[in-house]
């Protein structure tokens, strides 16, 4: 489009059920057409009470009332969808307001949101010039469709987590960013100090919720911070037992959308490295293979030129 415009996809990952309540992460990865290539975005996740997964999912049974009931003043529409060459018997809540345009319409069947719009018109300024209209602020269209479900099977998911987990508070890491300009990657690469602190708080059996906060000492730091969940295959501890099956070469997952593989990449002194490759985004993930604390990391950005060098500093 000509004016300001992107896309990219949003993959929701659930890692328990507990309780009626669904844990899991919802990640982003934007997409770089010129370089044809993936961009990471942010991850968000924790404990959603209730049936409801954020811009995802709600329970059939809930959709099912909310039906018949209705939801404030908005429309609320029954009947075939098709996307993508599937028909679905799908619910739909509307609000046709021109300025705040909304629809969402989910499967009936299973409370998968098979499609969002939303249109909203953008602010109309206070101050306008003598004799002319004020001036309006862009429209903003925000559109999502289903693309896919599937079960991963990867090693290490649904494993106790490891005991060290409930005595932990957090895992200290540092080390450098290196930007290399992404244009040409053969130019001068400047060097940035690089930290990363996890704080790790109560989850379940399976899992843990946890905070991760990241400074990178640029001219002006650039921090950032995410709450998200992690389990026993990963990013930031593995199952120690399942460390200790894996063989080097070993395709763990791959993903039929976005193309991403996890593969054991190098198994020895005392670790086990896993690396994740989708296009234009590379991350080496070591392992501990006695604890299964991730030990170092290092994460390649092609979109930026950026690689993030990371090593364990500590835990307390």
């Amino acid at each position: 489009m000509s004016t300001a415009s992107g896309d990219g996809v949003t993959q929701v990952d659930v890692i328990a059920i507990e309780d009626g309540d669904v844990v899991g992460n919802i990640s982003a990865l934007g997409i770089d057409h010129i370089g044809n290539r993936f961009v990471l975005g942010g991850t968000s996740g924790g404990r959603f009470p209730g049936g409801l997964l954020d811009g995802a999912w709600v329970h059939p049974d809930l959709l099912a009332r909310l039906a018949t009931q209705g939801v404030g003043g908005l429309l609320v529409l029954r009947g075939p969808y098709t996307l993508n060459g599937t028909t679905y018997d799908a619910i739909s809540f509307a609000n046709n307001d021109p300025s705040a345009y909304m629809s969402y319409t989910y499967d009936s069947a299973t409370g998968i949101l098979i499609s969002a719009t939303t249109r909203t018109a953008g602010a109309t300024s206070p101050i306008a010039a003598p004799g002319e209209a004020p001036p309006i602020g862009n429209t903003e269209l925000a559109i999502s469709r289903f693309i896919g479900l599937r079960q991963r099977a990867m090693s290490g998911l649904g494993t106790d987590n490891p005991a060290w987990i409930g005595g932990t508070h957090q895992l200290q890491y540092g080390g450098v960013y290196r930007q290399a300009n992404p244009v040409d990657p053969t130019g001068t690469a400047l060097d940035y100090p690089a930290s990363l602190t996890i704080t790790l708080k109560p989850g379940g059996s399976t899992w843990a919720a946890y905070a991760a906060d990241s400074v990178i000492q640029m001219l002006a730091p650039a921090p950032s911070h995410s709450d998200a969940v992690g389990a026993g295959a990963g990013p930031y501890w593995f199952d120690p037992g399942t460390l200790a099956g894996l063989q080097q070469g070993q395709l763990l997952d791959q993903d039929p959308i976005t193309g991403e593989t996890q593969t054991v990449s190098a198994i020895g002194n005392g670790s086990v490295t896993v690396t994740t490759n989708l296009p234009g985004i590379q991350g080496n993930w070591t392992y501990d293979a006695s604890s299964g604390v991730l030990t170092e990391l290092l994460l390649v950005t092609a979109s930026d030129g950026g690689t993030l060098d990371l090593r364990l500093q500590g835990n307390s």
